[in-house]
């Protein structure tokens, strides 16, 4: 067949201009911006065009691509438009008109005039893969999918941002950042998420996670995994939310981070992150609760509270420390084969966990006081129930002319009552000055 000279024109020019902008609609219309204008290609491209392989196609439940034609796809909300190997230079915006979302594209003509092209239309779920964004991404709208798959952002991305007046929460039900470049600043705010899943990414600038919600994962054991990701300046999760299991595996965080306000809600894994600058846990919430406590691991609270400490917060650090020592006893405990050092270890752990809660607890030192002087005068065969001998046996400066030492039996008696009440004494004092710690710090700050 002999093509025409017209056509043989068109597509020669076509191939002359770089690919700013190339779509498919759902009619299956090839599209290109040049200079401003929105060219439509379908008559002419042909797969020898080595810059064009970008596609607007839609993919059932199950991630297979449904013709265009097909129109017996009875479940709507189940279907994603996925966007492949496109390169956005020009402005466009995801939005709502009469519940019906739409990407729209907006061409700057020459007279200054806004003109805007539906690309898409009745989206319910997004997928970009081998996608470019040369100009800013911003979306504020529900979804049922977002994914970013090898996708590389020029400029910011921004979800849900909640400055500008906007205290609005989104829901998005799948979100998947995989192999993906932010070269500016990333924002997912106050985002209500029921599925989230983001590895191998990088974040040059800021990455923002305020206020968002994740409530579970992506893998089998359903915990919220963070893999592989650069965090090279701020990483910011106040007032987060995290529902399951929170993992940091291979996560190196270059910046400085914060966690304040953050719900921990199914523990937290730090044992595989990379931190190289301060950390900030002002605030956190849950991660010392029963259920965060059994999933969260020695190494993490160890983190937790060192950091708090580098930046004065000694009151929350000593309450990681507390919980550091918790997982160290469980651990010792927990072994099937405990050699005599672990052994030894082991039971001044327990002893120290039943005494005074790891020094939480002063009050249960004395406590304990007071039994340990009920035993004495038990074992001293005297009356238990006389208070004078009560508060006789709980000091620690007590000698033998007060125990009124007969046999040999009584010298043990008397041991007893001193090693226990030593110990004791020390628990207390030590709960005390944990928790008055913090003056310290700032008297000798300002001397």
């Amino acid at each position: 067949m002999v093509e025409s000279e017209d056509t043989v024109k068109i597509e020669e020019s076509a191939l002359r201009y770089k690919t700013v902008h190339s779509a498919i609609t759902n009619h299956w219309e090839y599209f290109k911006i040049e200079e401003n204008k929105l060219i439509k290609l379908s008559e002419y491209l042909t797969s020898t065009w080595p810059e064009y392989n970008g596609t607007i196609s839609q993919l059932d439940e199950n991630g297979i691509q449904i013709h265009p034609d097909n129109n017996t796809h009875k479940n709507k909300e189940n279907i994603t438009e996925q966007f492949l190997a496109l390169e956005f230079d020009v402005p466009f915006s995801i939005t709502c008109k009469d519940d019906n979302l739409q990407l729209i594209v907006s061409i700057t003509k020459e007279d200054g005039n806004i003109e805007q092209y539906v690309l898409a239309e009745n989206i319910f779920g997004i997928k970009f893969l081998n996608c470019k964004f040369n100009c800013e991404f911003y979306l504020y709208e529900n979804l049922k999918c977002l994914s970013f798959e090898n996708c590389e952002f020029e400029k910011k991305c921004y979800i849900n941002n909640q400055y500008n007046k906007n205290t609005d929460s989104i829901d998005i039900n799948k979100v998947v950042i995989n192999k993906t470049t932010f070269k500016e600043n990333f924002k997912l705010h106050h985002c209500v998420i029921e599925k989230f899943y983001i590895e191998d990414t990088d974040f040059i600038k800021n990455a923002d996670f305020y206020k968002s919600h994740f409530k579970n994962g992506n893998d089998d054991n359903n915990k919220i995994l963070f893999k592989a990701i650069n965090f090279h300046e701020l990483a910011l999760f106040g007032e987060a939310i995290f529902d399951k299991y929170l993992q940091f595996k291979y996560v190196t965080f270059r910046g400085y981070t914060h966690f304040r306000a953050t719900t921990f809600n199914d523990g937290l894994d730090l044992e595989y992150a990379n931190i190289e600058k301060e950390m900030n846990f002002f605030g956190i919430k849950n991660l010392n609760s029963k259920q965060s406590e059994e999933k969260t691991s020695q190494e993490t609270y160890r983190i937790v509270k060192y950091q708090l400490e580098k930046v004065g917060n000694i009151i929350d650090a000593n309450k990681y420390a507390a919980l550091e020592l918790d997982r160290h006893r469980v651990y010792i405990w927990s072994r099937e084969n405990v050699s005599f050092e672990l052994l030894s270890d082991g039971i001044v752990s327990f002893l120290h966990f039943i005494s005074s809660n790891n020094s939480r607890y002063w009050f249960l030192a004395l406590v304990w006081m007071a039994i340990v002087s009920f035993l004495t005068v038990v074992m001293l065969g005297k009356d238990c129930f006389d208070i004078n001998l009560l508060f006789q046996y709980v000091s620690i400066l007590n000698g033998f002319d007060e125990f009124e030492v007969r046999d040999t039996r009584h010298y043990g008696v008397l041991l007893f009552n001193k090693v226990a009440l030593g110990y004791l004494y020390y628990q207390f004092l030590t709960a005390v000055r944990k928790n008055t710690r913090k003056w310290d710090y700032w008297y000798e700050r300002d001397k």
